[in-house]
């Protein structure tokens, strides 16, 4: 670290751990007594990360606090001005790393004594390197299919890739030794078994317009982990703009083949996106029958303006998706006025 004060911030969340651990290690390293706090951005923290930063320790002479999810605090509100503060006169004993999915600092350009790092999402081209890579490190060669059902599968950064790619090579190393080539249906079969709900198995739904089973899938990922919500709206997009493109190649008489072949879209990190894997072909030819051309276009335009506000949702973030998904499915992207959770109960029940 150039200053005792470092914000990583983009997309890649990956890279972006590796970096905290990095940081984390050399630290303990050079104080081995070191205490670690680590915090979720909220408006709630503000007083225990005062607390965390001013007060020295009892037990060490070093301290270091982490903040993870700061695009989850709000603008000009109470946790940002007292980082503000504190960043422009640092404690000598303190060290203070904040993570965040933004590209941009929070904190104004004129702010002394910290150090930024964006790491952006990588190309395709660089994303299939890196798959293949991994899967030779644990011993395995992996497919086109096998890479393809890997993007598919999880959110596109290292972490979320670096996770599947991890549990299919276990799975294959106790379940076959001799096995040294990965295919796409290793890759799905694990995933099934996983049963770990993303954005991906939620546009299965969504695209038969099935919100019973859409809001099963949503509640499923807010009870292993609320805060992968925000990386399922963003995989959400990212089919919608897909489909978006099949139906522009549809109305110029392309192929259904070619289609899925080609189709391709900018990422959730603005990395371009290629291809339709086999398995989600279907999910997308229901969505070519279930949803028009404007209706694709204005939900995307609904999806991308309900980014902010889902980040910043907190407790409140399964409540606002499911509002999402009612105006996807019922409203083709359509807002309606005031909360969906009592109509959409009914609904489901009629």
């Amino acid at each position: 670290m150039k200053e005792r004060n470092l914000l990583l911030l983009g997309s890649e969340e990956g890279d972006k751990n590796d970096r905290l651990e990095e940081e984390k290690n050399t630290l303990v390293q050079r104080y081995p007594d070191i205490e670690i706090q680590n915090f979720y951005a909220t408006e709630e923290i503000t007083d225990n990360v005062a607390t965390a930063l001013r007060q020295p320790s009892l037990f060490s002479p070093v301290r270091l606090v982490v903040i993870k999810y700061l695009e989850n605090a709000k603008k000009n509100g109470s946790l940002l001005n007292l980082l503000s503060s504190y960043i422009s006169a640092p404690e000598d004993d303190c060290y203070l790393i904040m993570l965040s999915s933004d590209n941009s600092s929070p904190f104004p350009k004129s702010q002394k004594n910290l150090e930024s790092v964006v790491f952006w999402e990588e190309f395709e081209s660089n994303k299939i390197a890196w798959i293949r890579k991994e899967f030779s490190k644990n011993g395995f060669t992996a497919s086109d299919g096998a890479v393809s059902e890997i993007l598919s599968s999880v959110e596109n950064n290292k972490a979320e890739m670096r996770g599947l790619i991890t549990a299919v090579s276990s799975y294959y190393r106790q379940k076959d030794p001799q096995k040294k080539r990965i295919d796409d249906e290793d890759v799905a079969s694990v995933t099934t078994r996983q049963k770990g709900e993303t954005g991906s198995s939620l546009f299965l739904y969504v695209a038969k317009r099935d919100l019973e089973g859409a809001l099963m899938v949503l509640d499923s990922i807010a009870l292993q982990d609320p805060g992968r919500l925000v990386g399922a709206l963003m995989m959400l997009t990212v089919d919608f703009r897909l489909l978006e493109d099949c139906i522009a190649k549809k109305e110029r008489n392309i192929g259904m083949k070619e289609i899925f072949e080609s189709a391709s879209c900018l990422g959730s990190g603005f990395a371009p996106q290629k291809g339709i894997p086999f398995r989600k072909r279907p999910a997308f030819e229901n969505a070519m029958r279930n949803y028009g051309k404007k209706d694709t276009g204005n939900i995307i335009r609904y999806l991308l303006s309900n980014d902010t506000p889902l980040k910043s949702a907190g407790s409140d973030m399964q409540g606002l998706f499911e509002d999402i998904l009612y105006n996807i499915i019922v409203n083709n992207g359509n807002v309606a006025d005031g909360r969906l959770y009592t109509p959409l109960e009914t609904r489901i029940r009629s």
